[in-house]
């Protein structure tokens, strides 16, 4: 009888560290599933700032990239203007409100 119950709770501790071993595996392979998606955007970033002519072109590929990497609201690259003390924005799909709470930022 005392076998038996032995039996059992070694089975039963097998069958914990089985499914604990199984979420590890599961984090882990969410976790390089993430890191590829990343690298993926690194890379059409980087095609797209390498055949890019316009800099409005490279802006929308960062945002649109950045976007899937990342969860934005919404986001912009902005350039200060020295002789106006102003920034502006490099990508003109922005709303007006966010530049002007990012112009209060200077």
């Amino acid at each position: 009888m005392e076998s038996r119950e032995q039996y059992i709770r070694v089975l039963e501790e097998t069958i914990d560290l089985v499914k604990r071993d199984h979420v590890k595996a599961s984090a882990n392979n969410v976790a390089i599933r993430d890191t590829i998606n990343q690298l993926m955007a690194m890379q059409q970033l980087s095609n797209s700032i390498s055949t890019a002519n316009e800099p409005e072109a490279i802006v929308a590929t960062l945002v649109h990239l950045t976007r899937q990497v990342l969860q934005v609201v919404e986001s912009n690259v902005f350039l200060f203007d020295d002789g106006t003390n102003r920034i502006v924005p490099l990508s003109s799909k922005t709303s007006k409100p966010f530049v002007a709470e990012a112009a209060k930022q200077v």
